[in-house]
């Protein structure tokens, strides 16, 4: 009606600053919202063929390590050399989730909800969130079902949930080393250092993986490098987590092994593989 006004109920959470003076009033969607509105298109393409399950579920997964990593992709060439690194997370995988919670009768919320509570903080490139997810998602997926590792936290000691350096952890090379993947030495003792074109392609840079690879071993850890041909191809994927498996057997129940290898030769999860190297690669 002329000279009325009304406001719109917006639940919260949908929307967020876009940072700007307080006097422009200018608001995005949160990135819990945008990663609900990517489930939305994508759960209507589903429902037309365009997009099986399986892709929907990885795609968003995809979009969701962004939000809650360090690094950004370009949007108009996600699998382009374009990407920025070293950024501040957008969002964190428990925000996404809670949000999610609280989301109801909405297209796609389903969706969203499934790939979610996949979702991980802190991975730091697009090779690093291809690798992590092909180790710890399920075979429907295109992963291995391996234990899922820390991201990106100092070498442990002790347990897992600690989650720093212990004081009597001493290194010869480095004060502190923070692999990009690691099940600590009350687990597997690995740590899995993934070797992207941008950090690791000089002398220096090769010079410093070596002494962090030796105080790795000083400790007791095995050390795994992963690089983009270690994701060209699933044979070549399926190599590197052959050699997890196998270092990691002594550690684990003879049952899982036998479940971890009995996957990684299943043609069918082989092809779920493919689909995951795809997206995420």
């Amino acid at each position: 009606m002329p000279g009325s006004s009304s406001r719109l109920a917006v639940p919260a959470g949908v929307l967020r600053s876009a940072g700007l003076p307080s006097d422009l009033r200018i608001f995005a969607d949160s990135p819990a919202q945008a990663f609900l509105n990517a489930a939305e298109t994508l759960s209507r393409l589903q429902g037309t063929g365009s997009v099986d399950h399986t892709s929907a579920v990885l795609r968003l997964i995809s979009l969701g390590s962004e939000l809650c990593g360090s690094y950004s992709r370009d949007p108009l060439r996600p699998h382009g050399a374009d990407v920025t690194y070293k950024i501040a997370p957008a969002s964190s995988a428990e925000e996404i989730r809670s949000y999610l919670h609280l989301r109801d009768r909405v297209r796609g919320i389903a969706l969203a909800r499934e790939a979610a509570a996949h979702l991980t903080d802190g991975l730091a490139s697009p090779l690093e969130c291809a690798f992590y997810y092909a180790l710890a998602l399920q075979p429907r997926l295109g992963g291995a079902s391996f234990p899922k590792p820390l991201v990106n936290k100092p070498l442990v000691e002790a347990s897992p949930e600690e989650g720093a350096p212990s004081a009597d952890f001493p290194f010869t090379h480095n004060s502190r080393i923070t692999p990009d993947l690691q099940w600590p030495l009350s687990s597997l003792g690995i740590a899995v250092e993934v070797d992207g074109f941008v950090f690791h392609s000089d002398k220096q840079a090769f010079n410093t993986d070596r002494l962090r690879d030796q105080d790795c071993a000083q400790h007791g850890y095995q050390v795994i490098h992963v690089t983009h041909e270690n994701l060209a191809s699933v044979e070549s994927l399926e190599r590197i987590l052959a050699l997890l498996v196998d270092k990691a057997a002594d550690r684990l129940p003879p049952s899982r092994v036998a479940n971890l290898r009995r996957n990684l030769a299943n043609p069918k999860a082989s092809e779920r593989r493919a689909t995951l190297i795809a997206i995420l690669g």
